[in-house]
């Protein structure tokens, strides 16, 4: 009898490059059947408001019509999109965001988003940044390690940036660890894929291959007698899964102009053009997206982390959506200041929101592409999508556009369009952390929370 394959079984290449692994049916015990279902968050945020005629849905509860910036998240052109997916949520006010320092529209609904507590000074920095630990790392600080202190997963969180431009402010974080403790997201999908999948940077600190292999060969190519004799423990499902899995990763590599084109396992192709030149040029910003989110699904397929966050652009971004509708030559935050009355600007808002939109959509069928055992990665995932503003020409915070997108295992009653009474968001912190199995009843500052939303479950 062949034992179970570890779950946390990786394929081993040169010097210290371990590729971890998909969920496969060869890990689960004999007798069992499919995989204990990981819950998985990620946080998803977008800048400058929207334009709320265009987002709210028709509709509430199970009969809504999803608006015309919604629309991709259930497309007839992509019929895995569906509205039964989602909780769209009116209502629901920045109302931490009022308290505290007197501080600019921007900085404090990026340093509340996911944190709900007043802003805090950092000696030696300019500006006022997040007060507090935002609910991603609360909730990754517990569900990374098993109840002796273990660590589960590789990373405790793992945090992206897509960005036209990128500095070290606090409009360009919304990640902390603690008060006045931003994280930095990673911003260079090339760095991401090195840092995450290969275990090796060359020239760094934890290098363990040479630099000039690594320009000439895919990191699959270094693991090919692995992958051999993993393959042949395999059943068939299994096999099609992992081909499928380094497909994926050679595929990206070749986006990135990472290895070589050839040898290896011949259903691992190249199939995209690679990343040149800067990753945050303006240009660029609809492909390192996509290469950031394909990044973001395969690290959590790997359950190399159960925690994710994703920011498209500063808060006060300068980003030219050239690529969401013809005629845009400004940048995003000059923009939305625009007066409503001005019809070609709202017409372009909404196109640029529409196109989030349709990232969103994308990320989630990449999600509901990977099957663990019975129920697929999105269906164990939730998705948040967050703004730091309402209205970008009037800076309001109330209220804040939130979508949620997937059930995290069955927690949230999904298909549903809610409109609550000004709602502290805070309280849908609460219920993030709820929906990752952690028992809270207040999140950030307890003035601005009266307990996880009613009704989302």
């Amino acid at each position: 009898m062949i034992k179970p394959l570890s779950r946390r079984a990786v394929l081993r290449g040169a010097g210290r490059i371990a590729i971890a692994l998909p969920f496969l049916q060869a890990m689960t015990a004999f007798g069992q059947t499919g995989a204990p279902r990981k819950k998985r968050l990620v946080l998803w945020e977008t800048s400058g408001g929207t334009v709320f005629s265009k987002w709210r849905p028709t509709g509430t509860g199970t009969g809504f019509t999803p608006s015309p910036i919604l629309a991709p998240l259930d497309s007839a052109a992509n019929p895995a999109n569906s509205k039964n997916d989602l909780i769209v949520l009116d209502g629901v006010n920045m109302e931490s965001s009022f308290s505290g320092p007197s501080v600019g529209a921007h900085q404090a609904g990026l340093s509340h988003l996911w944190i709900g507590r007043e802003c805090v000074s950092i000696s030696g920095a300019n500006g006022y940044w997040g007060g507090g630990q935002s609910v991603d790392q609360y909730i990754a600080n517990q569900v990374s390690v098993d109840s002796m202190g273990n660590p589960l997963t590789r990373f405790k969180s793992l945090e992206a940036m897509v960005g036209a431009e990128q500095d070290a402010t606090y409009l360009c974080r919304m990640i902390y660890s603690g008060a006045g403790k931003p994280v930095t997201p990673e911003n260079d999908p090339t760095a991401f894929f090195n840092r995450v999948f290969s275990g090796v940077r060359p020239g760094g600190a934890d290098a363990g291959v040479d630099p000039a292999m690594w320009q000439r060969k895919s990191i699959l190519d270094t693991a090919m007698a692995d992958y051999t004799a993993l393959k042949a423990r395999l059943g068939p499902e299994d096999r099609a899964r992992l081909d499928q899995h380094l497909t994926a990763i050679r595929d990206i590599e070749s986006r990135l102009s990472l290895g070589n084109t050839g040898g290896g396992n011949p259903a691992c192709a190249p199939s995209a053009p690679g990343l040149t030149g800067d990753p945050n040029a303006n240009a660029n910003f609809p492909q390192v997206g996509t290469l950031m989110m394909d990044l973001i699904v395969m690290a959590l397929a790997c359950d190399l982390t159960r925690v994710a966050s994703l920011q498209w652009s500063h808060s006060v971004s300068r980003t030219v959506h050239t690529w969401a509708a013809s005629g845009i030559t400004r940048g995003h935050h000059d923009m939305s200041h625009d007066a409503d009355t001005n019809a070609d600007t709202q017409s372009k808002l909404t196109a640029i929101n529409t196109w989030f939109s349709a990232q969103l959509a994308y990320f989630i069928r990449k999600l509901k592409a990977i099957d663990e055992g019975g129920n697929s990665l999105f269906s164990n995932t939730v998705t948040c999508w967050g703004n730091e503003l309402s209205i970008g020409n009037i800076h309001g915070r109330r209220p804040i556009p939130f979508v949620l997108a997937g059930s995290c295992a069955g927690y949230f009653r999904t298909g549903r369009s809610m409109v609550l009474s000004g709602v502290p968001h805070n309280n849908l912190l609460v219920s993030l952390c709820n929906a990752m199995g952690l028992p809270d009843t207040r999140f950030g500052n307890p003035s601005f929370c009266t307990g996880p939303i009613a009704g989302l479950t």
